[in-house]
């Protein structure tokens, strides 16, 4: 599963800078590997079209009870289950 961040703060554009390339490099392993990918950080923008960021991370980066089970089912989608 790649990491996520949600926009809840502003001040988040230094996170932003620093995960995009660690995404990139989880990606790149993921398809080296053959490993099921789960695109969390993508997910959970297009999630957050319906639900406001925090609905599922509070802070943009701890899930929610909503997110962590916005996570499981993904997790379950991408594994086959």
């Amino acid at each position: 599963m790649e990491p996520f961040l949600l926009p809840v703060r502003e001040d988040y554009g230094a996170f932003r800078e620093d995960l995009d390339p660690k995404i990139q490099a989880i990606r790149e392993l993921a398809r080296e590997f053959k490993a099921v990918y789960v695109p969390l950080d993508g997910l959970f923008a297009a999630a957050c079209i319906e639900n406001a960021p925090e609905f599922w991370a509070y802070d943009g980066i701890h899930p929610t009870a909503e997110g962590h089970s916005f996570i499981a089912k993904e997790w379950l989608k991408a594994a086959g289950v």
